[in-house]
């Protein structure tokens, strides 16, 4: 009889559900908390929906726990503001005019919240942006003010603030299913039909998870609302960069119609429809038809103004014309070369300096990517510039100052946590000027030079303190404050022989672009602090500042003509920047370019050459004027009287009241719930998402459960605890799964006609740590697992006996696994457009390493009279490596290349449960998962990739239809147990995607992708011939590629 039972046991317990559905469950929980975005705030991007409205500056810093932090808290009627140390001026000003604005913006609206706004100040990272997370009724802003070369200057705090409470207000109101319900789910999951007995289901080869939103928004009008704020209360208008934005899109036939518009940072977008029909119902006129007659009027207006100037055109001649964002040009002492930030990708950020040479036109890029304005040392041998650095010690990105040596070819870091930026030399070559930035405010330092030749000299490092209210450098920390001296001080260190301080603003006063006097006495610089920017001068020394310009209109970019010492510098006094000259002794002011777009960054050699940055056509290119001349005034004419026109705004922010702050105590959002319905092998599931999440995200809970009417069901938990420097976090997966399996004896002792019913109970818990160190993300991790079964009672008739015999429920557990791993994982792709669809630049990396403990099941026995479970050890060490290139094609614009290798390695002898599983999906896509199989694995993947098209423009019902793009690939490899690789038995396939990028409810990018391969010979695995045929897979999710970095075993 225990042959018997053996022998059915060693079937039914292998038919099973293996824990690869974890894998799988794990990805989708992923996918429902995280979405890509320019802002990926984990669960709250999605559930809260951030509003990221000041996008474009920097890429996002990455998120780190900052357990060195102190938050404290302030409390007003309406709002309650959290804050860490170096943050007190910026969180008790944003207190001040959040109440301000209340009144305005909730009036307006009609709509007042229930509990108090939060707000959430943070000055982590050289980085400025606010964002609005209207589900959990938070803001976050940075502290740092917005310097950005596609936005005027405006009074950052004023102006975030009022923005994004705008969007708290009109979006809270909006919501369909109140603010405890962000969204419902639909979910598919396919399988392969799977031919082996062994095998209960196949790999999913259908993957479709989408979200149904609780609001319905359209992006221009949830921006185009928080812009306009409120007719009592406003700081936003439409400034003369946004104005030149619209001018040039307008007069080049590039404005973008109704759809386009929905875009916001190729993140949001929509469908109008609804808001079409408001439109209609409000102005008696349909959307398009509003659209055409702004269009109209645009074109009407443009060419009227811009009559006089195109009769008068100075421009000069081009000598960087590609890319979007080719600024700071300056030239070398001997005006035989322009120095200058070259973008290389869609995103102004991702820029490398370069070198060209005026004669030859020879460039020669040198690093990257450089985060300021640049400078030239006197001799012409260096440059000195601002790249923003990671601190390892917290995670934190600060820009710091870099020297780059042209002879000998390398680069030298000489400022370490400073936050130094827009660096000038001096003309003496022994002092640089530059700019320190905390808490929104920005003060002049100056830093004196050691020998050049002394740049690798570990002693010409010195430390200093940066005191983080009352923002001065100090050499020692005083003795009462040693014990807690990181609540008051940011430590740094510089390279030679002293720093200087030359201003100490703590009124908000923003400093830019630092520039020394021909005589190196005094710096100039451009400088703002409630709308605009002037230009002025101080002691190099220190001293009160002298306005030199200091009109309403916007002033910047100041440098001396190093031929006669007049003042260069950009200024909109027309309505569009252009570069005048200004002289000190006279006050005369000449105009001397003329342009449609705009003209910025001047820079002069001796022989009085121009060289600036124009914007013109959607770009910053380099043009070059040369012997610049004056212009007559009147061939500037544009917009009569534009300084007239200018708003005047009233705020007076230079004192601002501390109030009382108490210690931070954790704050939990509300449980949030998300409804979701499930079709899984064909049966309904209905089930739902819940979470929760602490204030300061350091603390989140996440889970969900689904059930079909069998009552087989899926629950999942994740806990994380984030106050530590890497985030500790716990998840527990529970599944269970139902089958009926025709009754069978191999050795035809017994036959039966009833049905077998087995239950499976699988269960696997993680513990584990998890953080970035150097751009690489690190998970430390323990897994448990215990899958256990369940054989229901049948009968069966014995042919020897000629009786009955009844055969009892069974239960008994078939693994207990442990399992300790540590992953690497990094992926650098250059930020472009089409990066998610079609990475043409970077790399992804993935290494792990395993170690298994488990005892799974051989056998039973009689022992004692009980039936015992016998279990077989299997202790092994497991290495994984997924490593892929991202290639562009050569005389291409958007094709690529990849090129992906996957490989894996078990060092003992293992029951086929544990094998390395290489086909469907996630491996050689022509085979079925379960048909390759063994202890080492190796697959190679080229994949050709290009567009079939970049710009749809199409939309159906709530999505939105963005691009195309087309792709071949070829792939080779193989699974084997034994010995060394037979490349004779290794498998490929060919075969072809197909990549649909769109965006679903105006906010949830939707990646559709079709994949079809074919197998270039047959397979033979477990006495089971696969023949080829091709193979179809369809996924509906939130990114294109799959990556499972859990363990992967039989789905049986």
């Amino acid at each position: 009889m225990i042959r018997k039972i053996n022998n059915t046991m060693c079937k039914l317990f292998s038919e099973h559900p293996e824990n690869h559905i974890f894998a799988f469950l794990s990805v989708i929980a992923r996918n429902v908390m995280t979405k890509q975005s320019p802002r990926n705030k984990k669960i709250a991007s999605l559930l809260s929906v951030v509003c990221n409205d000041w996008l474009g500056k920097s890429s996002v810093p990455e998120e780190n726990n900052h357990p060195e932090l102190y938050w404290q808290t302030i409390e007003t009627e309406h709002f309650i503001v959290t804050y860490h140390q170096g943050t007190t001026r910026t969180a008790n000003l944003v207190a001040k005019i959040a109440e301000e604005i209340y009144p305005h913006i909730t009036g307006l609206y009609r709509y007042r919240p229930k509990n108090k706004t939060e707000f959430i100040i943070r000055d982590t990272d050289d980085y400025a942006n606010g964002g609005a997370y209207f589900y959990d009724n938070k803001v976050e802003i940075y502290s740092e003010n917005l310097d950005y070369i596609l936005r005027g200057t405006h009074n950052w705090l004023r102006d975030v603030v009022t923005h994004e409470y705008s969007h708290i207000i009109s979006l809270r109101k909006a919501l369909k299913f109140g603010a405890h319900v962000p969204a419902g789910w639909f979910q598919v999951f396919g399988y392969e039909k799977e031919r082996r007995e062994d095998v209960v289901r196949g790999f999913p080869n259908v993957l479709v998870s989408y979200p149904v939103s609780g609001i319905n928004i359209p992006v221009w009008f949830a921006e185009g609302t928080a812009q306009f704020q409120s007719p009592s209360k406003r700081f936003d208008y439409r400034d003369s960069h946004r104005e030149m934005i619209l001018r040039d899109r307008t007069v080049t036939g590039k404005l973008l119609d109704l759809k386009q518009m929905s875009v916001f940072g190729k993140n949001s977008i929509g469908n109008e429809s609804s808001y079409n029909q408001a439109l209609k119902k409000v102005s008696g006129v349909p959307a398009d038809s509003i659209y055409r007659m702004w269009q109209h009027n645009l074109e009407e207006t443009y060419s009227g103004r811009l009559q006089v100037v195109n009769k008068h055109l100075k421009i000069g001649k081009a000598l960087q014309d590609k890319g979007i964002g080719n600024i700071y040009p300056v030239y070398s002492p001997d005006g035989k070369k322009v120095a200058y930030l070259e973008s290389r990708s869609d995103y102004l950020s991702m820029n490398v300096l370069v070198v060209k040479d005026l004669k030859t036109g020879k460039k020669r890029a040198l690093a990257g990517p450089v985060a300021s304005s640049i400078s030239w040392s006197p001799d012409g041998r260096y440059l000195v510039y601002a790249r923003q650095t990671e601190v390892p010690s917290t995670g934190s990105t600060y820009r710091d100052l870099y020297i780059y040596d042209l002879k000998r070819r390398k680069e030298f870091r000489i400022t370490r946590v400073l936050r130094a930026t827009n660096p000038d030399w001096s003309h003496d070559g022994k002092q640089i000027a530059f700019v320190i930035e905390n808490d929104g405010q920005t003060n002049l330092f100056v830093l004196e030079l050691d020998e050049m030749i002394r740049l690798k000299n570990k002693e010409s490092w010195q430390t200093r303190y940066y005191e983080l209210d009352a923002h001065r450098l100090v050499q020692q920390v005083p003795p009462e404050r040693k014990a807690h001296w990181q609540l008051f001080y940011r430590k740094t260190k510089f390279w030679g022989k002293a720093i200087r301080q030359v201003t100490c603003f703590t009124d908000g006063r923003q400093v830019y672009h630092p520039r020394w006097s021909l005589d190196d006495k005094n710096i100039v610089f451009d400088t703002s602090i409630k709308f605009a920017r002037d230009i002025a001068q101080v002691d190099s020394h220190g001293g009160e500042i002298q306005f030199i310009l200091n009109r309403r209109c916007d002033e910047r970019y100041p440098i001396f003509n190093p031929k006669d010492g007049e003042l260069y510098f950009a200024c909109d006094k027309t309505g569009i920047f252009n570069i005048y000259s200004y002289n000190l002794k006279t006050g005369e002011v000449k105009p001397h370019t003329n342009v449609v777009g705009g003209a910025f960054m001047p820079t002069l050699n001796n022989k009085g050459d121009l060289i600036y940055s124009l914007y013109q056509n959607q770009g910053y290119k380099i043009f070059q004027i040369r012997r610049v001349n004056e212009l007559p005034p009147e061939y500037l004419a544009y917009d009569t009287n534009y300084e007239a026109k200018i708003p005047q705004i009233q705020a007076d922010d230079r004192e601002v009241q501390a109030l009382p702050a108490k210690p931070y105590h954790r704050t939990f959002s509300p449980l949030g719930f998300m409804p979701r319905l499930l079709i899984d092998y064909g049966t309904v599931k209905p089930g739902f998402y819940v979470y929760s999440n602490e204030l300061l995200d350091k603390m989140l809970f996440f889970g969900g459960m689904d059930v079909n009417k069998d009552r087989e069901y899926n629950i999942f938990t994740l806990f994380e605890f984030r106050q530590l420097k890497p985030t500790v976090y716990l998840e527990f997966y529970n599944q269970t799964a139902k089958i009926v399996d025709d009754y069978s004896d191999p050795e035809g002792f017994t036959v039966s006609n009833d049905k077998v019913k087995v239950d499976f109970n699988l269960m696997e818990a993680d513990l584990g740590l998890r953080g970035t160190f150097r751009r690489f993300h690190w998970k430390l991790n323990y897994a448990y697992s215990w899958y256990r079964a369940k054989i229901g009672t049948h009968s069966y008739f014995v042919l020897a006996d000629q009786k009955t015999e009844i055969f009892p429920t069974i239960r008994y557990s078939y693994l207990r696994g442990h399992s300790a791993s540590f992953s690497l994982k990094r992926k650098e792709v250059l930020p472009e457009v089409d990066r998610s669809i079609n990475p043409r630049y970077g790399y992804y990396f993935f290494l792990k390493y395993t170690r298994d403990w488990n005892r799974f099941l051989s056998g039973f026995n009689t022992n004692g009279g009980d039936l015992n479970e016998e279990y077989q050890k299997y202790y092994f060490n497991k290495f994984e490596l997924d490593f892929e290139r991202y290639l562009p094609v050569p005389a291409t614009r958007h094709h690529s290349l990849s090129l992906r290798f996957q490989g894996g390695y078990i060092d003992q002898s293992v029951d086929d449960f544990f094998h390395f599983f290489a086909g469907s999906l996630i491996g050689l896509k022509g085979y079925p998962f379960y048909s390759i199989e063994g202890r080492k694995m190796a697959i190679g993947t080229a994949t050709y990739r290009f567009p079939l098209a970049r710009n749809l423009n199409f939309k159906i019902f709530s999505w939105y239809l963005d691009k195309i793009y087309l792709g071949t690939f070829y792939q080779y490899g193989d699974a084997w147990s034994e010995g060394s690789p037979d490349f004779k038995n290794f498998k490929s396939d060919v075969g072809f995607q197909v990549r649909l990028e769109t965006y679903s409810w105006y906010m949830f990018p939707t990646r559709i992708f079709f994949e079809a391969a074919y197998p270039l010979k047959e397979n033979r695995n477990k006495n089971i011939e696969y023949k080829q045929e091709w193979k179809f897979y369809l996924g509906i999710l939130f990114d294109f590629d799959l990556r499972f970095d859990k363990v992967l075993r039989k789905f049986k």
